[in-house]
């Protein structure tokens, strides 16, 4: 797994620790650029900016095994926690990301579905 501090939420599924960013895998936030992006990005900066997560990248366990990808854009793609919840999950509850079922299979409903 990889472990840190997220120092940086760059949108609503793509975070970093220092230098390695990550690619939150099965949800799809928006864009820069598109409607809900600064809702979505601002979501998960307060549940995650500062604090401990961890992460299980694609193909370690992950929600996306053998759907996705382990590299997306020189991001590392993974299913995260933080406080043991699971990342995806929340940002999908609270409406500021969809399931996206292609990578997901459908880990994650409740919510909008892509």
């Amino acid at each position: 797994s990889l472990e840190g501090i997220a120092v940086r939420v760059i949108d609503g599924d793509t975070f970093a620790f220092s230098a390695l960013r990550i690619r939150i895998c099965g949800i799809e936030a928006p864009d820069r650029g598109e409607q809900g992006y600064w809702q979505a990005a601002q979501a998960l900066e307060s549940l995650i900016k500062g604090k401990f997560v961890r992460c299980l990248p694609v193909g370690a366990g992950s929600v996306c095994d053998s759907r996705s990808k382990i590299f997306n854009r020189n991001r590392v793609v993974a299913q995260c926690f933080v406080d043991g919840t699971d990342i995806a999950a929340s940002m999908v509850q609270s409406g500021n990301a969809c399931d996206w079922m292609k990578f997901s299979g459908g880990a994650y409903p409740g919510g909008c579905q892509k």
